[in-house]
Parts: C-alpha cells; structure tokens; sequence
C-alpha cells in the first residue's frame, strides 16, 4: 500500500529544489570545467537578476560542490553591489569577491586572490552568464581560477630565490629588528622588533632547531602597526641569516640575508646586529571592474601585466 505521505514529500522535495539553488546539482550544458587551484560556479536567477545570485565552489573534479548565497551591498561611493566569502581550495583559501552593476545586472564580475595575498594575479574579471542549467531557472558562468601559493618556507641560506615580479605603486612597509646573542651561551637567541616609528621594542627569546644541511632555524611573528611579519632566524656554518615576509606572502622578497652581531650591548652580556626589513603590502582592495591593469616590477625592469 502506497504510504499517505509519499505525495506530500515528493512535493516538498519539489518545492525545495525549486527554492534552494542547490545549484550545482543541477544538470548543466557543457563538459565540467577543468580542474585547477579552485573551481567556481557563478549563477543567476532568471527571473530575480539582481538578488538571485549565487557561487558555488569546489576544490577539484573530485570534491563537493558548496553553494553559497551572495548578499550583495552598494559599495561606499556607489558605482557597484559587492560581495565577497573564502572558499577553500587544493593548497589554502581563495578570497573571491563578486561585483555587479546594479544598472544592468546581468554585468558579473570576480576578483580573486590566496587568502592575505594579492589580488592582482587574477584581477577583476568580467563573467559570461551565458550558460543555462537544466531546468532553465538559472544562467551560470564556470571559472577556473589557478593562483600562485605563496612560499611555505624561506630560501636556505645561500640558495638562490626565484624571480619575483611585484606589482608597482604598493604600500610597504618598515619593520626595525635587533637580533641578541648571549656571550656566555652563544646558541641562545632573542628577536626585538618594532615599527619603523620609534615605537616599542618586543623582544622574544628564539628557540632554534636543526633543520638539515647543518643549519638551525626558529622563528617568531611581529605585529607592527596594523601588519603582522613572520621572522625566521637561521644559524649554520658560523654564521647567521635573517628570512622575513609579511605573514602569510612571499618570503622571496626579502629573501633569507647574511646578519652580523657587530655590536656589544652596555653590559658586555649581548652581542646584536640590526637589520631594518622593508616589504610590500598586499593590496586590501581588488582592482575595479574594467580597471587598467598594474605595472609590474621585475628584478628592475618594468613589464606591462597583459
């Protein structure tokens, strides 16, 4: 015997799938798009252009979609709606930010960037909403979006850093570090550090440990003014080298340089050497839809970003 509530639930079922954009169970046209750093599903409702929007974000072939609803806000000054989440992927998180024209609302654009790092590499992409899914609700744009992880670790102390192409006209910043040796116990260290404005000085005890290749390395993380800097200490072949980033960007910047303790402290108890680091900001904002692109700097010579 047919159960009473099988209707019912059919209907709400129904009704749900009709509702909620589980978007990307929908059956789509097309080949799935190729697998990359992270996948991305912009959709659109038909009927509701202006609210009706939708991401959906997986980290490869392999992996779950999960679809998320964007609410949309006028941008302080006008112009745009903007929305932005983090969404994983392969190797971290991806910041994506969605930009509509609120004038003609089928005109889509995304930003993206490694979650803290810059929003260049990608920019901000204008969105084909020209495909549909099955049941016709919806248009939807697939994006692929491959971005440069930034470095886990430093250089090793006299290896050579890759080329790095920085784009120009950001904001750095200047971190003052002091690193202390003891005289009387020559493998114990501290890291001072403060912002490049005569304000305070922290100072941490550095614990190193041997990482291979005869070099021993710790390190610690300094907040200067608004921007935390991830300090690494290396110790080998009787000598010392200094790695800094700002947390969670390249370490090839800066890379990892020779230090020399070339001072006694007062007391005769310290020797230290001083080193101010002086690294590039990721930009807080991506670049406008329809923007001109930056100039990039590389190794002292100017490129256009095509």
């Amino acid at each position: 015997m047919r159960s009473r509530f099988l209707v019912p639930a059919v209907a709400l079922l129904a009704l749900l799938a009709a509702s909620i954009p589980a978007l990307a169970q929908e059956e789509a046209d097309g080949a799935p798009p190729p697998s990359a750093s992270v996948e991305l599903r912009v959709w659109q409702r038909v009927s509701d252009p202006l609210d009706g929007l939708w991401v959906s974000a997986r980290a490869d072939s392999d992996s779950r979609w999960t679809t998320t609803a964007l609410d949309l806000a006028m941008r302080l000054g006008g112009g745009w709606r903007i929305a932005g989440l983090t969404v994983g992927a392969l190797d971290g998180e991806v910041e994506v930010r969605v930009w509509q024209d609120p004038g003609d609302p089928r005109e889509v654009w995304l930003s993206a960037r490694p979650a803290g790092g810059s929003w260049d590499e990608y920019g901000t992409q204008q969105l084909a909403l020209d495909a549909r899914s099955g049941s016709g609700r919806y248009r939807y744009a697939d994006v692929s979006v491959a971005l440069s992880w930034p470095d886990a670790e430093p250089p090793l102390p006299g290896e050579d850093a890759d080329a790095l192409c920085i784009p120009e006209g950001l904001a750095t910043e200047d971190l003052q570090t002091r690193v202390w040796r003891s005289v009387a116990t020559p493998h114990r260290y501290w890291i001072s550090a403060r912002a490049d404005d005569g304000s305070r000085w922290s100072t941490r005890a550095v614990s190193l440990a041997a990482v291979g290749d005869g070099w021993r390395a710790g390190g610690r993380t300094v907040n200067a003014g608004a921007t935390d800097f991830e300090l690494r200490l290396w110790e080998g072949e009787g000598a010392l080298h200094l790695s800094a980033r700002v947390a969670g960007t390249t370490w090839r910047e800066h890379g990892t340089q020779a230090l020399t303790l070339n001072r006694t402290s007062a007391s005769g108890r310290f020797a230290y050497g001083d080193r101010t680091v002086s690294l590039t900001l990721p930009e807080a904002e991506p670049p406008d839809p329809g923007a001109s692109a930056r100039t990039w700097e590389c190794g002292g010579e100017l490129t256009a970003d095509a």
